[in-house]
């Protein structure tokens, strides 16, 4: 199975070319300290939990992070 918005983010950061394409959008986010408590959710709802008002992780943002994670199959 692929990865995608919805998979889990310690699923994405197993694979090195998810874990590059996380850093590619949003710098930092895959340093230890910042992994700590998003581990066991997906990108899908961390968008849901900050009501996608945050800049680090705006729909379009989402969306593109999305279509590079799908093209990694």
């Amino acid at each position: 199975m692929g990865l995608d918005r919805n998979s889990k983010i310690s699923e994405i950061v197993k694979n090195p070319k998810g874990a590059e394409i996380l850093e590619k959008y949003i710098p930092g986010f895959t340093e230890p300290g910042n992994l700590e408590f998003k581990m066991k959710y997906s990108l899908n709802q961390l968008h849901f939990f900050q009501g996608g008002k945050t800049s680090w992780l705006k729909m379009d943002k989402l969306m593109k992070i999305d279509e590079e994670l799908r093209a990694l199959d």
